[in-house]
């Protein structure tokens, strides 16, 4: 496995520091690699979610959710929001046969309306685009079904924006494994490189820690946990504030 060495990357001592502050922006140093997640941390795909589920659950005769409802029963992929829904709504587990039908369903009614309503958060294309210009390599690495992940990039013409993007069935592991980010470093040709990893779920956060990724996890997706549970990482309000959280990330390199 190929993780990423924060402590030892920033040893005062080790040589490998300067060169790599001195090939990168000192304004995101001595970063070089950014990883994001998507449902949540990127785009708010609740509302397509949603309208995947409330479809099924329409054939079965229940009551729909409204998107407000749904919003932190997503972002552990299409199984465990169908258990969710389904659970709430019949009172009682879904059957392993009947789950894989249902998933069928769903994920036909998501892929003919992946991006109806999903939309950008605010900001984030602000955010791209500085750690674009500073030289930065952005990645994605999601639990959404990877042709369902490169459909909605598609959709929301960003496909130059990553260098590359795994989604939760590319290799043989998912997050929280933390294996599913260091393949991704892999596939962008930069095992090595010092990354840090946006998210927003616990899924996020502990493959991240597993990793030796340093995380920074946004306060507006779709953590059932409270974030302030995940007592490592940097909060992001907004991505706004971003250059601010990005700070504490600086701050504590610096201080290791």
């Amino acid at each position: 496995m190929c993780a990423t060495r924060f402590n030892h990357i920033f040893s005062i001592e080790n040589m490998n520091v300067v060169q790599r502050m001195a090939g990168s922006s000192k304004k995101y140093a001595p970063f070089e690699a950014a990883l994001f997640d998507l449902d949540g941390t990127l785009v708010d795909t609740a509302p397509d979610l949603a309208h995947a589920l409330n479809q099924c659950l329409a054939e079965d005769g229940h009551a729909p959710f409204a998107v407000d409802d749904m919003r932190n029963l997503v972002g552990h992929g299409a199984a465990a929001l169908l258990r969710r829904g389904y659970a709430l709504r019949e009172g009682k587990p879904l059957s392993e046969e009947r789950l894989t039908q249902l998933r069928r369903r769903f994920l036909e009614f998501y892929g003919r309306d992946i991006c109806v309503h999903s939309k950008p958060f605010d900001g984030v294309e602000d955010v791209l685009d500085s750690l674009s210009e500073a030289g930065i390599m952005c990645g994605i690495c999601t639990n959404k079904p990877h042709q369902m992940a490169l459909s909605l990039i598609d959709a929301l013409g960003w496909q130059t924006r990553f260098k590359a993007i795994v989604g939760g069935d590319y290799f043989d592991v998912k997050k929280p494994d933390p294996r599913h980010i260091t393949g991704l470093l892999e596939v962008m040709n930069c095992p090595d490189a010092q990354s840090f990893f946006i998210g927003d779920s616990d899924a996020d956060y502990d493959a991240a820690q597993a990793a030796g990724v340093p995380a920074m996890i946004v306060r507006f997706g779709y953590s059932a946990q409270p974030v302030e549970d995940f007592k490592n990482a940097v909060l992001l309000d907004h991505y706004s504030a971003f250059d601010d959280a990005f700070a504490g990330l600086q701050s504590r390199a610096v201080a290791l």
